[in-house]
């Protein structure tokens, strides 16, 4: 045992000069092999463009400036002087001109592996060194008959015979040849990383492929280079189509953001954006009562898209809403003669970039192929791409910004679908529709002769391409519209959608006779009094036979119904629906929810449906809906929440399966979810074990809070005396019946004498109090508040009492001797690093240094000393025999005085404590311990159950504040340790707890969880019949690695003029490894009829049962809802 302490002393004691070592080798080591590559890789370019430069100066021009030269010299011209336009000129700027860039990722990025790399190399040579020294043999082991092992005889062996050996083992100094083995194993690791190219700015000018060099280089020379990367060659796509693993690692999107991390800082700005937007712009100023005072009523255009159906119709549509579009320019759009009948929705989009580029990618695709059940057979459906997308609100978490707008929203689409060229981030849009599109080529429905009109056309309903409309949500309100305003309405273009919209609200005419009405309820739940004017004068240009969707950002149908609310929200769109809009609402949409749901009516006066009219079906094993085959007498309309654009994943299974809606508080019945409950609730319970590593960036609050509560019981003086006789060997229940009974005494001290204890109890009791949601009835909503308080009191307490007896374990136990005050001037002392009378682990481990590995830099550190002893700036001593220093130049002189202070600064270094302060702050032990026990002399006259438990605190004036200070520092730390995990735990258990159990808490249960899975969005199609199909589409799975498309053409598109929409191929990324599951799947289909004219419209009114008979059996031929 004696030898196996003294091997980790040992092995301890070079842990620290070696993680030095490795990390000044490491970064020396990449020094020198990035100027390796720079030398050797800029001079092949200079080679290259010099021959490219060469080839491409014209012979011709070169003799007639060498005759005009011959010319200049006969007739007197100095011939020295180089005219303005000579091939030497002309010949370097078009070198200049035709190198490439080479952007390099710098050496010592990113510092923190380097560090990481450099601990974990220090510490298994550590390991290997404890494991394999012998104390004994002073050496290490290499033979089996001295118990070496396979690894030291691996490792040893070698370095033994090769002459570094005693009698029986390997040499001490062997174990620095073995770490000089791995500095180099590892510098030459990022050799060949620099040398593939891996470590070039988004993989430009690698010179691993040559040919793509080469060609870069000539396309430069020729002036046809692009902006792509040189690996975008045609050998390196088929090599990519191949292998798409190749190039990975420097070919994916570079500077992407994850998913928000809310449990962190993030959290605190958010509630407090929160607090002022509820506070400022809550009913003091509204955003949307400005939009129309900011616009001009007259417009020059109008905000048309159609075909070409005959005057006769676009005459009627002209007389209809014509005078409408002309009073609210850009807010009203005529969609209804367009070549195609399909949109597309999606719903809070902007988080991480895996999920929201890939919800983005399936909307630009031009078409998606997806298995679908129509009329209870399998059919393969090819469901197109929209001729508009509608965004229901929430662009960019967490807060509106200007970067979480251009990095979470408009990135994850431009890389989908480019803008045109002429697209600038910076430029602010004065004229909507931005048309003609400058740098596009055949955008317009145009043949023959009008083909060169339509290329100036500024009419929306003759463009081709699709285009954009996006509500704010409630996190867009955060700044009162203002980043919605610069981007949403200030700009043209996101990524290839046009953005026509002047507002936040908006109507679109649909064909068949069809509406869409977009609300901003803005921060108040509600329509102000302009949009309900707005969309009332909507209503009055309405047939008698047409219908509306409705689109806002907040299902309120499903939030009323959950917490019981006594007012309901959207009381002014609820009078327009059932006023100017009464029995026109066939469907609504929303966001907010990250989920997909599907609600449907259910009548007030029938049974309940028997188990076996509802039926299941599903295609994958993943997750499926159920939808109950029955009919709707009324006009009720859908409820559709579909708010996986990218946001983190919402569970399904806390909300109810019924809900009331409106003031008749008609009924309506979950019909479909995804992900279906069985899965959410797997993913609830998730908390229990990954919120602590999930949520790392909570860490300092839980070690503060957990800190703050036990601040005012330090010292527990006598706590281990304490234990040894009341719980020592006394079995579990006795040990369990001490700590509770000390437990319930430290929390009555907290109340009793503690100030800074009492107050952070208070503040996380109350904390998370207003955390616990308002779901429950208040009585249990207390219990579980102050329950969950209570646990994080508990084990706040608990690391407390068990950090106290482990300091005081150490003194008893004899690992570190403590002196009293009164023995510190007696001959027993002996000076170390914690002062005299102390013998603790630091000065253990320094003596072992001082005695084993202090050698090792002994004759580099002495010569420097002595050179440094005899002479600080003796520039003489540096100068050539013979040669005096008043003869030298000032560059000479100034090399020589930077010399000798580079000398004196690493001569400073290896002199200074580096390494006894290292081990000061590393023996955090020993340093507690002496405090403690120094403390614990001045405020007890004796140990016991009295001074443990309270203590006169009129007696803390006497300690030193030093010493109090450090005590507590150091203490904090391992509080740290202990509380972090403990304290993360239990909140992540809260958490799975409140979900699964109460139903409650699904923000904060599942946004803790940062899931970028099940994405979802929908696919609605108005068909011939006039009835409205809706396709709901899931991704199970979002990819995590991309590569470049190698059919993607990137900004050769623009250059030859081809729209990105247009193109097969307009994404730029694609998953690295393809899979079914990154596919979407369609998970629910509804047909909905348009309108049912002479039926009962009244909602909550039964129907006559013969006339109800009836209209089941129409709407059950009409209407299906198919899920799964």
């Amino acid at each position: 045992e004696s030898n196996a302490a003294a091997a980790i002393i040992s092995a301890a004691a070079v842990f620290f000069p070696m993680l030095f070592a490795s990390i000044a080798a490491t970064m020396a080591g990449r020094l020198i092999v990035r100027m390796i590559y720079y030398a050797t890789t800029t001079t092949r370019m200079v080679e290259k463009a010099g021959i490219e430069a060469w080839k491409s100066t014209s012979s011709l021009a070169y003799q007639q400036h060498s005759q005009q030269q011959r010319q200049q010299v006969n007739s007197g011209n100095n011939a020295s002087e180089k005219p303005e336009g000579s091939p030497t000129v002309a010949f370097r700027d078009s070198i200049h001109s035709k190198l490439p860039q080479l952007n390099l990722v710098a050496f010592q990025r990113p510092f923190r592996k380097l560090v990481k790399g450099s601990a974990f190399v220090s510490g298994a040579l550590c390991f290997l060194y404890a494991h394999c020294w012998s104390s004994n043999l002073s050496a290490f082991k290499v033979d089996r008959a001295d118990g070496a092992g396979a690894i030291c005889r691996a490792v040893f062996s070698p370095l033994a015979f090769g002459g570094l050996s005693t009698v029986r083992g390997a040499e001490e100094m062997t174990i620095w040849y073995v770490w000089a083995t791995c500095i180099v194993a590892i510098v030459i690791s990022y050799a060949q990383d620099e040398f593939a190219g891996k470590h070039c700015i988004n993989g430009d000018d690698g010179p691993a492929d040559e040919s793509p060099l080469d060609q870069n280089i000539t396309e430069r020379a020729n002036g046809t280079a692009s902006n792509e990367s040189p690996l975008g060659s045609a050998r390196s796509n088929a090599m990519r189509k191949t292998f798409p693993f190749i190039g990975s690692s420097s070919e994916g999107p570079q500077d992407v953001l994850p998913m928000v991390p809310w449990y962190s800082v993030v959290l605190i700005y958010s509630v407090f954006d929160l607090l002022v937007a509820f506070k400022v712009f809550l009913g003091r100023y509204d955003a949307r009562t400005m939009q129309p005072a900011l616009q001009s009523a007259a417009r020059s255009y109008v905000s048309d898209k159609g075909g070409e159906e005959g005057r006769g119709t676009e005459q009627r549509h002209e007389d209809k809403i014509g005078k409408l579009k002309r009073s609210y320019a850009g807010s009203v759009f005529d969609m209804s003669s367009a070549e195609s009948h399909w949109f597309d929705f999606v719903a809070d989009v902007g988080d991480g970039f895996d999920s929201s580029y890939q919800v983005a990618r399936m909307l630009a695709q031009p078409s998606l192929t997806c298995n679908v059940i129509q009329d209870e057979k399998l059919r393969v459906r090819q469901l197109p791409r929209g001729e508009f997308l509608v965004i229901g609100g929430d662009l960019a978490y967490p807060d509106p910004t200007e970067e979480a707008y251009e990095t979470r929203f408009f990135r994850p689409f431009q890389d989908a679908m480019q803008p045109p060229p002429s697209f600038r981030p910076r430029a602010i849009s004065t004229k909507k529709p931005a048309l003609p599109v400058e740098g596009w080529r055949s955008c317009f429905h145009s043949s023959g002769k009008e083909s060169d009109r339509m290329r100036t056309s500024t009419d929306l309903k003759q463009y081709k391409g699709p285009c954009a409309f996006a509500i704010p949500g409630n996190h867009d309100w955060y700044d009162g519209l203002v980043t919605y305003s610069r981007f949403i309405i200030g700009r043209d273009w996101l990524g290839g959608w046009l953005m026509p919209q002047e507002r936040s609200y908006f109507a679109l005419k649909l064909q068949k006779g069809w509406w869409l009405l977009a609300a901003d309820l803005g921060l108040s739940a509600d329509v102000d009094l302009e949009q309900f004017k707005f969309f009332a004068d909507v209503a009055s240009s309405m047939d008698e036979s047409d219908a509306v969707i409705i689109v806002t950002h907040e299902p309120h149908w499903v939030l009323d119904s959950e917490y019981n609310a006594d007012q309901l929200a959207e009381e002014n769109l609820r009078e327009l629906m059932d006023t100017h809009l009464k029995g026109k609402v066939r469907l609504r949409l929303a966001g907010d929810l990250h989920h997909y749901t599907r609600h449907s009516p259910v009548f007030s006066s029938s049974p309940p449906l028997p188990k076996t009219s509802i039926r299941s079906i599903s295609l994958t094993d993943r997750g499926h809906c159920y939808d109950a085959t029955r009919s709707v007498a009324t006009n009720d309309p859908e409820l559709i929440v579909s708010g996986g654009g990218g946001a983190f994943l919402h569970g399904t299974h806390t909300f109810r399966k019924y809900v009331n809606v409106g003031e008749s508080q008609q009924k309506y019945k979950r019909v479909c979810c995804y992900p279906d409950e069985k899965t959410s609730t797997r993913l609830g319970w998730i908390n229990m074990l990954h919120f602590r590593f999930r949520n790392w960036r909570l860490d300092i609050i839980w070690a503060i809070a957990a800190f703050g509560i036990s601040s005012s019981l330090f010292p527990l003086c006598g706590i281990y005396k304490n234990y040894l006789e009341h719980a020592h060997d006394q079995g579990p229940f006795t040990l369990l019946f001490w700590l509770v009974r000390t437990l319930w005494a430290l929390f009555c001290q907290i109340f009793r004498t503690g100030r800074v204890s009492l107050f952070f109890t208070l503040a996380v009791s109350w904390a998370l109090f207003a955390l616990t949601d308002t779901k429950p009835k208040p009585k249990v909503r207390l219990l579980l508040g102050l329950g969950h308080a209570a646990a994080h009191v508990i084990v706040s307490l608990s690391c407390l009492v068990l950090i106290q007896c482990l300091v005081e374990w150490i003194v008893a136990d004899g690992i570190v001797t403590v002196a009293s005050q009164s023995s510190k001037t007696s001959a027993v002392a002996v000076d170390h690093i914690h002062g005299q009378g102390t013998k603790d682990l630091a000065s253990c481990l320094y003596d072992e240094f001082n005695e084993h590995w202090s050698q090792v830099l002994a004759n580099f550190t002495g010569n420097l000393t002595q050179s440094d002893s005899n002479s600080t700036m003796n520039i003489a001593s540096a100068l050539p025999d013979g040669e005096d220093f008043s003869q030298m130049s000032a560059v000479e002189r100034m090399h020589s005085y930077a010399f000798e202070a580079g000398k004196d600064v690493l001569a400073w270094l290896l002199n200074m404590s580096l390494l006894s302060s290292t081990l000061y702050f590393f023996d955090l032990p020993g340093l507690i311990a002496t405090k403690h026990y120094g403390m614990c002399e001045i405020l007890c006259a004796g140990d016991g159950v009295e001074c443990m438990i309270s203590s006169d605190p009129t007696k803390f004036l006497l300690v030193d504040r030093m010493t109090l200070t450090v005590y507590l520092l150091g203490t904090f730390l391992y509080f740290a340790i202990m509380a972090v995990p403990t304290a993360g735990n239990v909140f992540g258990t809260w958490l799975a707890l409140m979900l699964n159990v109460f139903k409650t808490q699904y923000n904060e249960g599942f946004s803790s969880l940062r899931i970028p899975h099940w994405k979802n969005f929908c696919k609605i199609h108005i068909d011939d019949n006039g009835d409205l199909e809706v396709y709901a589409l899931g991704l199970h799975r979002v990819p995590r690695r991309w590569v470049r498309d190698a059919d993607w053409r990137g900004e050769r598109n623009n250059l030859d003029g081809t729209p990105s929409w247009s193109v097969d191929k307009p994404s730029k990324w694609v998953p690295l490894h393809k899979s079914k599951k990154f596919t979407p799947q369609v998970v629910d289909y509804i047909r909905i009829p348009k309108r049912s004219i002479g039926r009962n419209t009244t909602i909550g009114v039964s129907t006559p049962s013969r006339s109800r008979d009836r209209s089941r059996k129409m709407d059950t031929k009409n209407r299906r809802g198919t899920s799964f």
